[in-house]
């Protein structure tokens, strides 16, 4: 069995914002997708899982953004499986090419569940499944976002809502690249509120760590801070919490920058921070 799997996808219209470029949340679900069919390549549809009361979730991922991927192009997807621990935690790596362009790359960890009493618990899954997910033997690097410094903390304005019924995902909670719409659009509020064009912005890597999932009916309150620069881009430090219990749902790193703007400066700028 080749451990390294191939798809040929395209976005739909509705992925895409003015500047006709994809957003950020919404690469997040094409690498999701991406999993998705490779689960299915080797026998393992949603309905199989359905059936078993089994499934995965993510639990970590890290995403790096080469390029913007443009409205209308062919995305060229390459999967494989880095490692299948204790038959509880594997790690997939995924790249998104257009062409011979590398456009994004991540790695994401997931986490085989099992319903326990209405949850979602860790649990082994069976020898089948680990057997239909054999490791690369040469997986290569880590995807890791990029160094950078940590400057002075400046923080954005908290963005509060409720989920709706209507965005949650098979498993009953919000879907994990939701979290990045969230944090970009804190972000975009910032923007706008400061008088800037919030569709400029351009991302450049995120990294989000869950902790515990949110459904229909929670308020969250996004807590954004800049954590640092680095050379693509302004690094910021997002808290989802509940506002109901006060815990912490996941956090996210995003680096940021904005159109023609390098290493972020513009954005710092824009922001109103004065030294970076």
């Amino acid at each position: 069995m080749n451990p390294i799997q191939r798809f040929t996808l395209t976005l739909p219209r509705h992925a895409f914002g003015p500047r006709q470029v994809a957003r950020a949340g919404e690469m997040w679900r094409l690498f999701q997708e991406v999993a998705v069919l490779a689960s299915m390549g080797v026998g393992w549809p949603p309905s199989r899982y359905r059936a078993q009361g089994t499934g995965f979730v993510v639990g970590a991922m890290t995403v790096l953004h080469h390029r913007e991927l443009m409205l209308d192009e062919e995305i060229l997807a390459r999967t494989w499986v880095h490692d299948f621990r204790r038959g509880t935690l594997t790690r997939r790596s995924a790249e998104l090419r257009v062409g011979d362009v590398l456009v994004a790359e991540a790695i994401q960890s997931w986490v085989h569940v099992k319903e326990q009493d209405g949850d979602l618990v860790p649990a082994r899954a069976s020898n089948d499944l680990i057997a239909a997910f054999p490791p690369h033997p040469d997986p290569g690097p880590v995807v890791r976002l990029p160094h950078w410094e940590s400057t002075q903390t400046d923080s954005i304005p908290d963005f509060d809502f409720e989920l709706w019924h209507g965005w949650m995902d098979p498993l009953g909670h919000a879907n994990h690249p939701a979290y990045i719409d969230w944090c970009d659009e804190a972000l975009c509020r910032a923007l706008a509120s400061a008088g800037h064009d919030p569709t400029s912005l351009v991302a450049v890597g995120e990294q989000v760590r869950w902790r515990e999932a949110a459904v229909a009916r929670d308020r969250l309150v996004v807590r954004t801070r800049i954590q640092g620069r680095s050379d693509s881009g302004v690094v910021f430090l997002h808290e989802l919490l509940n506002q109901r219990h006060g815990r912490t749902h996941a956090t996210a790193v995003t680096i940021r920058r904005l159109v023609n703007d390098s290493n972020g400066q513009k954005l710092a700028l824009a922001l109103g921070v004065d030294e970076y």
